[in-house]
């Protein structure tokens, strides 16, 4: 009968559908996969472009601090063993030549290039960002809070003042030796690290 071969001729219509379908479908797919798969190497390139940045301006930010941190390292190291002698809580007290020369040697404790980079300091990563934070904090508490009138403070105020300087620096000398270790091995990582203790060429 005619509707027999129209029956046949339909349900070979709908099998080439499907098949067409499911081709369709098929590439369909592939290209999705291609374009994620494209998308997901973009994105991993510009990552590492981003890590590659932040890498570097991470080793500039310790090579501007080299030079300040190094040098009041020196500095904080003097003042906290001074601080941490057996006599040095007494001396303190009693002699004001003693207090005079913790006042000189705090006024200098000063990190004007870090404290210029505040903005910036959480490129260096935690916990050496978190440290030379507080470094800066110190730096400026230690420099101006302990220039006062000694003769009019009670013991307890004299103990405390002693206390705090002595458990500040101590801290301060920390976190610096930690800022300087890191930007002396930034040094070392840009290749530009120079010996100072070797004879200069000659």
């Amino acid at each position: 009968m005619w509707w027999d071969a129209w029956a046949v001729v339909a349900s070979f219509i709908a099998i080439i559908a499907t098949i067409f379908l499911g081709f369709m479908t098929l590439r369909l797919g592939l290209a999705a996969n291609r374009a994620t798969a494209a998308a997901v190497a973009i994105a991993k390139g510009e990552a590492d472009a981003r890590r590659r940045t932040e890498t570097d301006e991470r080793i500039v930010l310790l090579l501007w601090l080299v030079t300040e941190v190094g040098s009041q390292v020196v500095s904080a190291r003097i003042l906290a063993e001074k601080a941490h002698e057996p006599d040095a809580h007494e001396q303190f007290r009693t002699d004001s030549a003693t207090r005079a020369w913790y006042i000189a040697r705090l006024a200098e404790l000063k990190l004007p290039v870090a404290t210029s980079l505040r903005d910036r300091l959480h490129l260096l990563g935690h916990p050496l960002a978190g440290r030379l934070a507080r470094a800066i904090g110190l730096s400026e508490a230690l420099s101006t809070q302990f220039d006062v009138d000694y003769s009019t403070l009670s013991d307890e105020l004299m103990d405390s003042f002693f206390f705090s300087l002595a458990s500040f620096s101590a801290v301060f000398k920390l976190d610096l030796e930690a800022v300087s270790e890191a930007a002396t091995k930034a040094s070392v990582d840009a290749r530009i690290n120079v010996d100072l203790t070797s004879k200069p060429p000659q």
